[in-house]
């Protein structure tokens, strides 16, 4: 590069250069040590095939893919257009220094080794402090990580899932210290203190590896905080004979624990379905409709898919429907659930053509940046009657709240709940 200079002509702004500065740069930034790039000429815009022909002197009569050997492009960018500034401080100059994305996964793969190096020897020094995991600590030994960690075949926890082995373990080393010194911990306790986030979900996989474990089950092990179901529909709960709880007669809703009621007294359910509701407003306006909870229970259960939700749910043969924002979180709860429970869950009121015409929420170009990395994946594996909708929040990373939706919902609310019956 000529060290005098330190711009290039403005010319390698314009539109008819792009491929330059996209193609190119993305091959070099693919494959530093690359000899060669292919440019599409029936690709390029007419603005780009004139700049691309007259630079490298490709005939007019030449069509489709044509490769080009970097070095030539180099000396015919450095001679007629740049005045001795090469190819790749042009680039730099026009977008910022090259990445080598090579080197960068070469680098991730060698920190990601370096982690489970080390992540490894701590689990054999905290399973040889403890006797009862002893045979984790032999079966450890036996399973060195090379090249990666893999979870032991002979290890206690049942599970092949390294995530879910490492929290599983990280876990039962907590409990066994903590219970042997007469302390009962709380799911949430147990949960900061291991894996230092209390909010870490307890998924059934991580349940039963930390169960198979410690030789316990879970609901034995730990205590774990109620939650509240708010409720609205043919639903009863009684016990010795007397109605603790009518969610059909209460108004505007009832507000039942999760837990509790699969272990005191006994719950009877006699609706056709039951439709979940993600905001409190919102679920406030079903509950006023009668041709909604007359015959199906309607729920709220704080937004989120809660232990106590699933455990409730569990059990029921009827249609399970869900109404959330249409956005990736929405998507993703009605993923989660159908997940968990093991069968599918139908999203009612979210349809492609609402999402379009609703009042997209407020986002700054992180949260668009976030919506649109995770729609893109959910478009691919998330719920199959919402991977168009991902598809499309995946170009925006926009998303809409569905208390915006209520004049083009709430109308045909039944009628899609009655199409789920069918």
């Amino acid at each position: 590069m000529n060290e005098e200079s330190t711009t290039v002509p403005e010319v390698l702004q314009a539109p008819s250069w792009k491929w330059l500065r996209t193609t190119v740069r993305q091959r070099l930034e693919t494959d530093g040590g690359a000899a060669n790039v292919v440019i599409d000429i029936d690709a390029l815009t007419s603005a780009e095939s004139e700049v691309f022909r007259w630079l490298l002197k490709v005939p007019a009569s030449r069509r489709g893919s044509v490769r080009v050997r970097l070095r030539r492009l180099d000396d015919e960018l450095t001679a007629r257009v740049t005045n001795g500034i090469d190819l790749r401080s042009t680039l730099a100059l026009l977008g910022g220094p090259l990445e080598d994305r090579r080197a960068r996964k070469r680098q991730e793969r060698s920190d990601k080794l370096a982690r489970d190096v080390g992540t490894y020897d701590e689990f054999l020094r905290l399973t040889a402090a403890e006797p009862k995991l002893e045979r984790e600590h032999v079966a450890l030994l036996e399973t060195p990580p090379s090249p990666t960690l893999r979870v032991p075949s002979a290890s206690r926890s049942g599970t092949t899932s390294w995530a879910v082995y490492e929290f599983a373990l990280r876990a039962a080393v907590v409990w066994l210290t903590e219970d042997g010194d007469g302390y009962r911990l709380t799911a949430k306790a147990l949960a900061g203190k291991a894996w230092r986030d209390t909010k870490a979900l307890w998924t059934m996989p991580r349940r039963f590896a930390f169960g198979n474990l410690i030789r316990q089950s879970f609901d034995t092990a730990v205590d774990e905080a109620d939650t509240e179901l708010r409720m609205r529909g043919p639903f009863t709960w009684t016990a010795d004979e007397d109605t603790i709880a009518d969610a059909a007669t209460t108004t505007p809703w009832i507000g039942l624990p999760a837990l509790g009621l699969r272990t005191l007294g006994y719950p009877h359910f006699n609706a056709r379905g039951v439709l979940l509701v993600e905001n409190s407003d919102a679920f406030d306006r079903v509950c006023a409709m009668p041709e909604i909870v007359e015959s199906w229970l309607c729920v709220w259960g704080a937004g989120f898919a809660s232990e106590g939700l699933i455990r409730f749910l569990q059990p029921l043969t009827v249609p399970i429907a869900a109404w959330q924002d249409l956005d990736v979180d929405g998507i993703r709860i009605i993923g989660d659930l159908s997940a968990r429970l093991g069968r599918e869950v139908r999203p009612v009121g979210m349809s492609v053509q609402r999402w379009e015409n609703g009042i997209k929420r407020k986002q700054d170009a992180s949260e668009h940046a976030r919506a649109q990395r995770l729609a893109k994946g959910l478009a691919t594996h998330g719920p199959v009657p919402l991977r168009e909708l991902a598809a499309r929040i995946a170009e925006t990373g926009e998303g809409c709240e569905h208390e915006t939706l209520y004049r083009q919902v709430l109308p045909r609310l039944r009628q899609e709940l009655d199409a789920l019956e069918e």
